[in-house]
Formats: structure tokens, C-alpha cells, sequence
């Protein structure tokens, strides 16, 4: 874990409504790694990330409802085009954020179709997303 690495994931959980037991959770590794992180940094991630994603349990989709639009890549997507994420950034399988997200759109219209139309509700674009972060 470095402190690049739980930045990203910190503004993922940020933009996906994450849960204040995600935040607890994330404190605990980072202190087991040996990485700086503290409450005021997801508040500081928070403050300035927009949420994309509408989950239970304040939202109305499911998490299989985002994986069926595209899942985390799309998040990421999502942020690194609205400039919140690195785009040169590797992630754990080792591609940059570009390479790794794609465009998402496949997999949010065969995710919408599946699912009547649902899936692709499940996630918001750039320039329309349900407000700022809750986590």
C-alpha cells in the first residue's frame, strides 16, 4: 500500500457513497502498512469528489447493479475523466487508469439492457452526478 495508491482508493470509496465502516476499515490497513492517513483526509477526498454511484443502502441500486454497468473501471473512469484521478496511475493489475477504465460504455449499455435499464442508472456521468460525496 502506498499513500498514491490509498489516495485513488480513497476518492473510489468517496464517489461510490462509501460507508463509514469502509473509512474505519481503511484507517486500520493503512495503520497496520504503515501509511499516513487520518479522518481529515477522506474528509479533504470527500469535500471535493462528486458521487457517481446511487447504492444502498441511501441510494436505490445494489452493487451487482454497478458491476453490471461497468463496476469499479467505470468509477475510475469517471474520475479520471473529471481530472480526480491520475490517469498515469498504475493499478494492481499494473495498467495506467486509462488503459484499465476504458470507456465503459460497453459494458454500461449490455449492464442496461440486462437489467432493464437499471444498471446504467446505477452509476452518473461526469457532468451529472448526484452531488458531493457522503462518505
Amino acid at each position: 500500500m502506498t499513500r498514491g495508491g490509498a489516495r485513488k482508493r480513497d476518492r473510489i470509496v468517496a464517489a461510490t457513497g462509501g460507508s463509514t465502516n469502509a473509512v474505519l476499515h481503511l484507517l486500520a490497513i493503512a495503520r497496520e502498512a504503515v501509511v499516513e492517513l487520518s479522518l481529515a483526509d477522506f474528509d479533504r477526498i470527500s469535500a471535493k469528489t462528486p458521487v457517481y454511484v446511487d447504492l444502498k443502502p441511501s441510494g436505490k441500486f445494489v452493487a451487482n447493479d454497478l458491476f453490471n454497468a461497468g463496476g469499479i473501471s467505470l468509477v475510475a473512469q469517471r474520475l479520471t475523466n473529471a481530472k480526480l484521478l491520475d490517469a498515469s496511475a498504475k493499478t494492481v493489475h499494473g495498467k495506467d487508469n486509462r488503459r484499465r477504465s476504458g470507456t465503459g460504455q460497453g459494458n454500461a449499455r449490455a449492464g442496461s439492457r440486462a437489467r432493464g435499464g437499471q444498471a446504467d442508472q446505477a452509476d452518473r456521468r461526469t457532468d451529472d452526478p448526484l452531488g458531493q460525496s457522503r462518505a
